[in-house]
């Protein structure tokens, strides 16, 4: 049976809308379906197949306390709130999520050069050689960003 087909929320990369969202997802209904086409949709690795069940209880608690409850607060916008995330990672030294939400912070209308400065700000709060993994994982999201714009251009014309 086909995975079903759904469009991605948060303003993902065109080619992206409207893709097959990975087969793990069946399991966990309509939230989780939400949860795992925002996952793929900014880059996220999905679990593999066989990863599905144990899954498909961090996706709900996820999908329920994150995307359901933190994310949809009144008294942020969701640029402030990919920003709180980005810098958030970077003090933890979550690698993988800031790549995630650094692509995310992009979609939301912050500019290379806003992140740049807010990553070497942080050098000062959380050490130098945080702050340079952080950049370096910056470095390729963004040019990964940038060709992805790219590729996008001709589609929008």
């Amino acid at each position: 049976m086909a995975s079903p087909t759904v469009a991605a929320p948060l303003a993902p990369p065109a080619r992206q809308v409207g893709r097959r969202v990975p087969s793990w997802a069946k399991w966990c209904g309509a939230a989780g379906l939400l949860f795992a086409v925002v996952l793929t949709s900014f880059g996220a690795e999905a679990p593999k197949d066989e990863d599905a069940r144990l899954m498909k209880k961090f996706i709900d608690v996820a999908t329920e306390t994150v995307f359901g409850a933190l994310w949809t607060r009144p008294g942020l916008d969701l640029k402030t709130r990919a920003l709180i995330c980005v810098v958030s990672d970077v003090a933890t030294g979550r690698e993988p999520e800031l790549g995630l939400h650094l692509r995310m912070a992009r979609r939301q209308g912050w500019t290379e050069e806003g992140l740049t400065e807010v990553l070497l700000h942080l050098s000062g709060y959380v050490g130098v050689p945080i702050t340079r993994e952080s950049m370096m994982v910056a470095s390729k999201v963004f040019a990964e960003f940038r060709a992805e714009q790219a590729a996008e251009k001709p589609a929008r014309a």
